[in-house]
């Protein structure tokens, strides 16, 4: 009876396991019997799990489980929770039945999940998302970026802990604990990171975004020039001190590549009589000008740049009658315009990100990067020689507080020491490179500076050899220029496109300012008041007026397209860290109705900020929405004017 059962729940679960982790699946088929761990059921139905070499136990007793279990009551109100190790699925199992929790659980070795999945049936879990299982060799950096920015799971960063299924994951794989720890707790970071931290930056973004928008219609399509490429080999170049030792060979094969700058190397390039085929570019600030202002304009004629809609308005000036792509970031925002064949790239925070983007998207064959060292070189050199801002330009060494980073060597024997934001850039590129391993090899040939995870280190030399082909002699790569009857339906579309954004916001700032009113005004009575004054100053019926009213409010948000696909994705940097600190307080414990009633005051009390912050957030973008429509959408200059006959 128990192996008929014990070969259901396997098959369930392995079918569940081929639509939602097809890698752990594919694993497990190959898994076919029990070699390093025995695996015993008694006649009552109790597991028993041992390690063969030391005869350890793995897995809790009836009685010990028992005791865990009442452990987790304390923590009913986490909406996830972290397991290393799944052992029998037992404890897993109890907690799905018995709390609304979804479980990420990580395991070291392929067999004690093959004994688990045996063990219990978790098809519907799976299915649901209620369980999340993972072979611990199968998660990097790049996988859990996209699994945690699923959902809210970062919301609850604070709370986040690494519980054990069993004793024995804490005795044996002490190493590979602290290896997981570090690499959600990286990731999570790098998320919340990514969302940004300054408001300012994103508005800027939307302002010149918009500011852009009539020469982005009119210029040309993202979509359409990415299928122009005139090589299979693109050599992406980047500005690290390393950089300048591997010009003299790119000077020698620019013929035969095609080359892809980040817009820092423009410079360093025509200085060294190399040309580039594309430029790319990325930064807001106005600062970036400086970059080209002293290249001469028939070089730059020769580039085809291809550029972020959020750039400064500036950047036409230093730019006139070049080849001017403009593409927008892949920002929920953006989405909004329908302006898809113009383009999305780089969700990366580096141009570095924006060069590979392309190269992913244009569909080269092979990807060589040089210059990408993302750490100081060994005389403290930030940059490459013939930077616009010097060799030692570190912006990034005083903005961090001078927090040098260690991180892997290229060619991985020892460190080299970096920093937190090209930590940050060395994670994204890496996300990158892991997305598009399967289309093309990506070979970092910097010789130099932090490994990048995921690209095949091989000197340049050694990459020309490999992968150039010296018959080959390129041509201009063709740039389409979008027909004016299409730009000018596609113009049209936008302005009404503002216009119910502008709408809908309004509607939302009035929610959010009505619902600050209503919970504000009467939360001045709890100032200078200790605790326990606060828990008498409102009855029941009062807290629970005003958490219907927030949740009222959370629900219009939840449920506005505009909101959620438009204004979020703007102010989510103020709003992601309250969301945080209202995450800590949702998942605390009460025991009594004291405290039920302290916790229902703290959500009150931190939502006022939140809902203030959020209506004067939305406030800030429909006034700078109008303000650039007004400018510089229905003032066009006289080249663009046909977009609105």
């Amino acid at each position: 009876m128990y192996l008929k059962k014990l070969e259901e729940n396997y098959q369930k679960n392995l079918k569940a396991l081929q639509t939602k982790n097809p890698s752990l699946h594919d694993r497990l088929v190959l898994c076919t019997e029990n070699k390093d761990f025995n695996f015993d059921i008694s006649s009552s139905g109790e597991v028993t799990i041992l390690e063969n070499k030391n005869k350890r136990r793995v897995n809790l007793t009836l009685e010990e489980l028992s005791i865990t279990l009442d452990s987790f009551n304390a923590l009913v109100n986490q909406p996830y929770l972290y397991f290393f190790g799944i052992s029998d699925g037992m404890l897993q199992k109890a907690l799905l039945n018995t709390q609304k929790h979804s479980l990420i659980v990580v395991e070291p070795k392929l067999e004690l999940i093959f004994i688990a999945l045996h063990c219990q049936d978790f098809s519907n879990e799976i299915l649901t998302n209620q369980l999340n299982l993972f072979l611990a060799e199968d998660l990097s950096f790049p996988f859990l970026v996209l699994f945690l920015q699923q959902n809210d799971f970062v919301y609850y960063v604070k709370s986040y802990v690494l519980h054990f299924s069993s004793p024995y994951y804490e005795e044996c794989f002490a190493d590979e604990i602290m290896a997981l720890n570090q690499l959600i707790l990286k990731t999570m970071e790098y998320i919340v990171s990514n969302a940004g931290n300054d408001i300012i930056d994103s508005l800027t973004g939307l302002k010149n975004h918009i500011a852009n928008l009539p020469y982005m219609i009119a210029g040309s399509q993202l979509q359409q020039f990415s299928k122009s490429k005139n090589t299979d080999i693109a050599v992406m170049v980047s500005t690290g001190p390393s950089l300048a030792k591997q010009l003299p060979l790119l000077r020698s094969i620019q013929d035969k590549v095609t080359i892809i700058c980040a817009d820092s190397a423009l410079r360093i390039l025509f200085q060294n009589g190399i040309t580039a085929d594309i430029c790319t570019s990325m930064e807001r600030d106005e600062l970036i000008t400086k970059l080209f202002e002293d290249i001469p304009t028939d070089y730059k004629q020769k580039v085809i740049f291809v550029r972020a809609s959020l750039q400064n308005p500036s950047m036409f000036s230093v730019l006139e009658g070049c080849t001017d792509i403009l593409a927008m970031r892949p920002f929920g925002y953006n989405y909004s315009f329908n302006l898809h064949p113009y383009g999305y790239i780089c969700a990366g925070m580096s141009v570095a990100n924006m060069s590979h983007d392309l190269i992913s998207l244009m569909q080269f064959h092979t990807c060589i990067i040089i210059g990408q060292d993302l750490a100081y070189g060994s005389d403290g050199t930030t940059h490459s020689k013939g930077y616009t801002f010097g060799e030692t330009f570190d912006a990034v060494y005083e903005e961090t507080g001078r927090a040098i980073v260690e991180l892997p060597a290229y060619g991985g024997e020892g460190t080299v020491e970096s920093n937190v934001v090209w930590e940050l850039f060395l994670n994204g590129l890496r996300q990158g490179i892991a997305s598009s391993n399967s289309l093309f090899p990506t070979i970092n040939a910097t010789e130099g500076g932090a490994r990048i995870e995921g690209a095949i280190e091989m000197s340049f030399t050694n990459a020309i050899q490999e992968y150039i082909h010296t018959d080959i002699c390129k041509k201009p790569i063709a740039v389409p220029i979008t027909p004016k009857n299409e730009a000018k339906k596609l113009f049209n579309s936008v302005s009404s496109t503002l216009d119910t954004i502008i709408q809908e916001g309004k509607k939302i700032q009035n929610v959010l300012e009505s619902t600050f009113i209503a919970i504000a005004d009467p939360c001045k009575k709890l100032e200078n008041k200790s605790e326990e004054e606060q828990l008498e100053t409102f009855n029941d019926q009062e807290i629970i007026g005003m958490l219907n009213i927030i949740s009222e409010a959370r629900e219009t948000l939840l449920n506005n397209t505009v909101y959620k696909n438009f204004y979020w994705d703007i102010i989510q940097m103020v709003a992601i860290h309250h969301e945080i600190e209202l995450g800590m307080i949702k998942t605390l414990n009460v025991t009594n109705p004291s405290e039920n009633k302290n916790k229902a005051i703290r959500w009150i009390f931190n939502h006022i900020p939140y809902f203030y912050t959020l209506a004067g957030s939305i406030d800030n973008v429909i006034n700078i929405i109008r303000e650039e429509r007004e400018k510089s959408i229905q003032e066009l200059p006289r080249e663009l004017e046909f977009l609105k006959s």
